[in-house]
């Protein structure tokens, strides 16, 4: 990967009083980015990620359509949904007050617990807060305690005990217990007179915790004596932390000053670590101040780096940069930028971290890259990554047995499997006019075969790389090197224009100014032929269409018996009346644009 260098000036404090450009090399980290499948329709990833005692990555996803507890697999690369955890206002600011801000924590049977937030009286559907216990074995929720007007805002687990502590938020804010087995409740006292934001508590492996209180005061919960006391310990006046959590046995954060700290729970230091991001380039816009609870764009992760390192990300104004810092001797060091694989920095929501059982670091958030989770270092490439095992085994031919020339009559189509059943590729709802495709490849080519029912042509386009797609056409997307990487995306028309285009990576944003430039860089030689078909009246029927492509000329050449790529064929059907159908063999949930949500193309003898 290159290099992104930002140039930044700062001023010697000398006699001559000259001002020095120094260069700061910013690297992107070396990582790979796994998405959400679109269909979840997932806005964000709510509170921290945490590694479960089966090595799964678990976490919460928020959405206006409905909330979802989730997991990923590291193994197998992919997620699943494990519960509903109800619908949302569709009010904005009322939904956002209903989530599971605590981070989700794991009992000595290995069951998950989660805490939600009061839903207000206005929304029509008032509730309050409550802990959710969700059942690995049964894998369903199979316990709902309600916490009596309370908003569950922080969660942390005393094996020895078998207890939860519960940091829970209403007219004050108080710790609570909560004895599994005897599921009974102990009020452990006030940290606040008023509600609290979350993060406020981090909880320690032996049950101890450290909340930050009222004003920035300092609370430590005892567990051997089960006690709560102010230390004498504290944060400047008046502030609060974006982010908290256990790092090498210490209790370290970030205020909403933007200093990072590390408070021992043993020795009862508070040490202040310097601003984050010192001497770092912007690379978002400084959100507005607020005295409200810490927004969308204020979140940051913390977690645990090598030699008792802790390392830090965050959104605004330092977007996507990833930083470690040495406690004992306060120096930060920037460990590299989240970006796509074609260097292009993708903006990157990060709202929470966690560190796996085989030492990955993964950071959670939403952003052009997708809702999602970032690993480094990066999870295995042995095959492209998709978020569906659906896929197509293309069989290999000869040259010879082809001839394109648009008529279907070939023998070879007939051997070969169909890819039927289109459906409309943003919802997956039933197609009026069907399609047929086919795939097959030899040692240099790949070929495709169409066959399209309509009872019009109207095209579009009158040279290569024009906006076909404005018309009656069919597209064929390819990642030969999987979800994260560059694509390809062919589109032909039923008069043969052709329109292929290379997409080095892809955002709203930039496709409308790019896509042009894209195209006309990336024209390799595609041979097709299309015919059209009608009836014996002379109204049209449909068309078809074969086509070949050269596979020398894609990423990594052209593939080996046994090689994976990812794929999707597309079509985009005009009627004579009407709208047009935006079909795809495996709907994406959205437009055709996801490399994520492709099936696999699998090359075959």
């Amino acid at each position: 990967m290159h290099s992104i260098a930002v140039f930044l000036a700062f001023l010697v404090l000398a006699a001559s009083g000259v001002v020095i450009a120094e260069e700061i090399t910013i690297a992107p980290l070396p990582a790979s980015h796994r998405a959400l499948p679109t269909a979840w329709e997932a806005a964000d990833i709510a509170g921290s990620p945490v590694c479960g005692p089966d090595g799964s990555i678990y976490f919460v996803t928020g959405g206006y359509r409905g909330a979802r507890f989730t997991r990923f697999d590291p193994a197998t690369q992919r997620f699943e949904h494990l519960a509903d955890l109800g619908s949302l206002s569709a009010n904005r600011r009322i939904s956002r007050s209903f989530r599971v801000t605590a981070p989700v924590v794991f009992d000595r049977r290995g069951d998950a617990w989660l805490g939600t937030m009061t839903v207000p009286a206005e929304t029509g559907n008032e509730r309050n807060g409550r802990l959710l216990r969700f059942s690995l074995e049964e894998m369903a929720f199979a316990d709902s305690l309600e916490v009596a007007g309370r908003s569950v805002i922080g969660l942390g687990y005393d094996a020895g005990n078998d207890r939860l502590l519960i940091l829970a938020a209403g007219q004050d804010t108080r710790l609570l217990g909560y004895g599994i087995v005897e599921r009974t409740w102990t009020d452990y006292g006030a940290v606040s007179a008023g509600s609290l934001s979350a993060p406020a508590m981090a909880a320690l492996d032996n049950g101890d915790a450290v909340i930050i209180g009222d004003g920035g005061a300092i609370y430590r919960f005892d567990a051997a004596v089960e006690t709560l006391k102010k230390t004498d310990a504290a944060l400047p006046a008046g502030s609060r932390a974006l982010a908290l959590a256990v790092i090498d046995g210490a209790a370290c954060g970030i205020t909403r000053e933007r200093t990072l700290f590390r408070y021992d729970i043993h020795s009862g230091a508070l040490n202040e670590l310097g601003p984050i991001f010192s001497g770092l380039p912007e690379t978002g816009e400084e959100p507005a101040p607020s005295e409200e609870a810490p927004h969308y764009s204020e979140r940051m992760a913390l977690f645990p780096g090598a030699d008792g390192a802790i390392c830090y990300a965050g959104f605004e104004p330092h977007q996507n940069l990833v930083v470690s810092c040495n406690p004992r001797t306060g120096a930060h060091a920037l460990l590299g930028i989240l970006s796509s694989p074609a260097d292009r920095m993708c903006l990157m929501t990060v709202t929470g971290a966690c560190r796996s059982a085989d030492g990955r670091v993964y950071l959670a958030g939403s952003g052009a890259p997708g809702c999602g989770l970032y690993a480094f270092p990066p999870l295995p490439e042995e095959t492209p990554w998709s978020t569906t095992e659906r896929g197509y085994q293309c069989r290999h031919i000869t040259d010879d047995s082809v001839r394109i020339d648009g008529d279907l009559a070939d023998k070879v189509w007939q051997r070969l499997p169909p890819l039927r059943n289109f459906t409309i590729a943003q919802t997956a709802g039933a197609a009026h006019y069907a399609t047929t495709a086919w795939l097959a490849w030899s040692d240099t080519r790949l070929y495709v075969a169409y066959r399209c029912e309509i009872d019009a042509i109207k095209a579009a386009g009158v040279e290569r790389d024009d906006d076909i797609w404005r018309g009656e056409c069919i597209e064929l997307f390819l990642a030969p090197q999987g979800g994260d990487m560059p694509y390809y995306e062919i589109e032909i028309g039923p008069a043969g224009l052709v329109f292929d285009s290379r997409v080095p990576w892809y955002s709203w944003n930039e496709q409308g100014p790019m896509y042009q430039t894209w195209a006309r860089a990336w024209n390799p030689d595609i041979r097709c032929q299309t015919q059209i078909q009608h009836d014996d009246t002379g109204k049209v029927t449909g068309w078809t269409i074969e086509a070949s492509y050269p596979l020398a000329a894609f990423d990594g050449g052209a593939p080996r018996a046994g090689d994976v790529w990812l794929f999707d064929a597309f079509r985009i059907a005009h009627p004579a009346e009407g709208r047009e159908e935006y079909q795809a063999w495996h709907p994406t949930y959205a437009d055709y644009h996801k490399p994520h949500q492709f099936p696999k193309l699998v090359f075959a003898r």
